[in-house]
């Protein structure tokens, strides 16, 4: 009996929080890296972020929930062009040479070039909005 008013206590915790508990939160939208597709943003001097991660990476999800949903961080990089690498493919030979080609040893990674190619940086680990908000404002120099 005991059990059963936790379990409504709980649920009734639960429920007065209101939808947006369960609702999506919006978050940085990433297309899937191609040569071609970076070729372009970089010939036409836009910055762009490179997004490197893999789905079984716990660290890399933190960065995706926490720093990639944060409205400041959202809104700062609405002029760049962003490219996501999944690196849960890394046998995949094209994968392996975009690896290479950014130096990425681990994931989370990201790397941010800044307008015309200038100011390239790279970010490994998880990282928090306020500190990522900093990061850019350096490549966007």
């Amino acid at each position: 009996m005991k059990n059963k008013h936790f379990f409504f206590f709980f649920l009734f915790l639960f429920l007065i929080q209101g939808t947006d508990a369960c609702a999506p939160r919006e978050h940085v939208r990433f297309q899937k890296y191609t040569t071609e597709a970076m070729h372009t943003a970089l010939t036409a001097g836009q910055p762009t972020i490179v997004y490197f991660s893999t789905a079984w990476c716990p660290t890399c999800y933190k960065l995706k929930q926490e720093t990639f949903t944060d409205p400041q961080v959202i809104q700062a990089l609405s002029n760049y062009q962003k490219f996501k690498v999944d690196l849960s493919y890394v046998h995949q030979p094209d994968i392996i040479a975009i690896a290479n080609q950014y130096e990425i040893r681990s994931v989370p990674a990201v790397v941010l070039i800044g307008p015309g190619g200038r100011n390239p940086m790279r970010i490994r680990g998880f990282i928090v909005a306020d500190e990522f908000l900093k990061v850019l404002k350096q490549v966007e120099q």
